[in-house]
């Protein structure tokens, strides 16, 4: 049988298994929230999903300070209106 692109080897598969067992066993004389806190770490997909949650949430806190406009300065009658300089 050939190597098809995107399939592992025969091999290769037990191999990722027994990683995988590595990580998810508990370390000796660790704490529960230490050891999860460093497998949360390990993941590369994790930590960059709560960068950008981290980034949103502060976004969402600054932006009376981020934005000129309040709520109370929106004018719904021209919400239908092309771009001017009017409004």
């Amino acid at each position: 049988m050939t190597n098809m692109p995107g399939r592992k080897p025969a091999g290769a598969e037990t191999a990722t298994g027994a990683e995988n067992q590595v990580l998810l066993e508990p370390v000796a004389g660790v704490g529960f929230w230490t050891d999860a806190f460093r497998r949360l770490v390990k993941s590369r997909m994790a930590v960059t999903g709560g960068v950008i949650l981290i980034f949103v949430v502060l976004a969402t806190l600054l932006a009376p300070w981020l934005t000129p406009y309040t709520n109370e300065e929106q004018n719904l009658e021209n919400q239908l209106q092309p771009p001017s300089i009017a409004h």
